[in-house]
């Protein structure tokens, strides 16, 4: 039997390294994809994967290479977030725009491309695909409270992963009819 596969997103040294060390020591293969590979270099155990989440195509290839190098992820971890204070202190509608944007892509839609590709993946264990388990995997999304709670601080990264929280309960709401044991999960 093939050891399990992790797929960290977002592998920055403490969240991102601890998380990958852990899934090593429990018998995992594991992925950790970051912008720059080179601090996930020296990670025993852990193969670096370049991906900028905030690109849906660097998603999706990001995936493609591990499933080559690895496998398909059972456990795939997005813990990617960016954050751009308002400059205005006090006022959350001071970001400009653009930086708002870019944060939402980092923490919204680059969650929904790892998502995507995670439920196809597992949509094909489903259907009986190679020596995978039929069923799901498990998404967990790495956050804190901003999305339960404003905080003018925080709006870009509130906003981002309140819709992350939103689609990894519907991707929970999909596992469970479809009958998987493994569901996505939210760490807050």
């Amino acid at each position: 039997m093939t050891q399990p596969v992790a797929f960290i997103l977002g592998g920055g040294p403490r969240i991102g390294h601890a998380v990958a060390e852990k899934f090593v020591s429990q018998g995992y293969s594991v992925a950790l994809g970051r912008r720059s590979t080179q601090a996930s270099e020296a990670i025993k155990g852990v193969t670096p994967v370049t991906v900028d989440v905030a690109s849906m195509q660097s998603v999706e290839a990001a995936f493609a290479e591990v499933e080559t190098k690895l496998g398909f992820p059972k456990v795939v971890v997005y813990n990617a977030a960016n954050l751009t204070f308002p400059p205005k202190q006090g006022d959350p509608f001071s970001v400009p725009p653009e930086a708002f944007a870019n944060d939402t892509a980092i923490n919204l839609s680059g969650g929904y491309a790892a998502l995507y590709a995670a439920t196809r993946g597992w949509e094909k264990f489903r259907e009986g695909g190679s020596a995978t388990p039929k069923h799901g995997g498990v998404f967990i999304a790495t956050g804190n409270v901003t999305p339960f709670y404003p905080n003018p601080i925080a709006t870009s990264l509130a906003a981002g992963k309140a819709g992350l929280v939103h689609l990894v309960e519907l991707a929970e709401q999909e596992c469970k009819a479809a009958g998987d044991r493994r569901v996505p999960r939210l760490l807050f």
